[in-house]
């Protein structure tokens, strides 16, 4: 008998599946609009062909909280993002997924606005007139209390004032001379900041008008005379809850006697705020 003996052959394993990487899945990572002081919840789901588990990771100047679940080899993240006052504008949110071999990543886009409506904000502040004729009138200086009616704050990439206040005031004023004594300056006014989307809370700058009657004894008999005064100010800090700012404008009465010698420059600061 002849036994031929072959060469042994070695048995090769089957290569394994190589690894596959995760997969989005829909959720609510279409772009947001949120306002500031306002949440957003943004919710990513991904799933993994190997049913490999999976870890996520965020990136984003927004304050944001999250939370993460799994069920089989789908998971989700839920991301709750508050807007500051710093965040305006546009926000990426960059989300990766891991599957401890390969990494997805998608960005998330929040776009953050600034829009505040507010009424009934009360005020004061120091109130200065100095006619032509001071010689006559002296130059009248006290206080003013003001009453905003109505402000808006809009920071977003619309067209249109920015900023703006309807309000009435009345300036308790007296004069050095004697023969002039005290006044009363009623006036309803507004004012526009014309700048587009500001991204500062402080030096805005503003324009307005303001009409309403002045009242005081050395005006002869009928001891009151209307006014119309345009306007320049800056808003020294704005937001939600409070102004602060200083405006200069020209006083002028609606009156051919009292227009050369009453009219002059009328200077005015203070600040209003919420009640609540």
């Amino acid at each position: 008998m002849v036994l031929t003996l072959l060469p042994a052959t070695a048995y090769a394993e089957p290569n394994p599946p190589a690894n596959r990487p995760p997969q989005w899945q829909s959720g609510s990572d279409y772009p947001h609009t949120v306002r500031v002081g306002e949440s957003v919840e943004v919710v990513v789901s991904a799933d993994d062909p190997d049913k490999d588990p999976i870890t996520f990771r965020v990136s984003s100047a927004l304050s944001c909280t999250s939370s993460a679940e799994a069920q089989g080899s789908y998971s989700t993240l839920r991301l709750k993002c508050r807007a500051r006052g710093a965040d305006v504008g546009e926000n990426d949110v960059l989300v990766e997924a891991s599957d401890g071999t390969h990494t997805i990543q998608k960005t998330v886009q929040v776009h953050v606005v600034d829009e505040v409506e507010a009424y009934f904000l009360p005020g004061v502040g120091y109130s200065l007139l100095d006619p032509h004729d001071r010689g006559t009138f002296g130059t009248f200086q006290g206080f003013d209390v003001q009453i905003v009616l109505a402000s808006w704050i809009h920071r977003n990439d619309k067209y249109g004032p920015s900023h703006g206040r309807v309000y009435i005031d009345m300036a308790v004023l007296r004069s050095p001379r004697e023969a002039v004594g005290g006044a009363l300056d009623f006036s309803f006014g507004f004012d526009l900041s014309l700048e587009r989307n500001p991204q500062r809370r402080f030096l805005l700058p503003y324009f307005g008008l303001r009409t309403g009657a002045f009242v005081n004894h050395a005006l002869g008999d009928k001891g009151a005379v209307g006014h119309l005064t345009p306007l320049a100010g800056v808003h020294l800090y704005a937001d939600r809850s409070i102004f602060v700012g200083a405006w200069a404008g020209y006083f002028m009465p609606l009156s051919g006697s009292n227009f050369d010698s009453l009219g002059g420059l009328r200077l005015q600061a203070g600040a209003n705020f919420t009640l609540w």
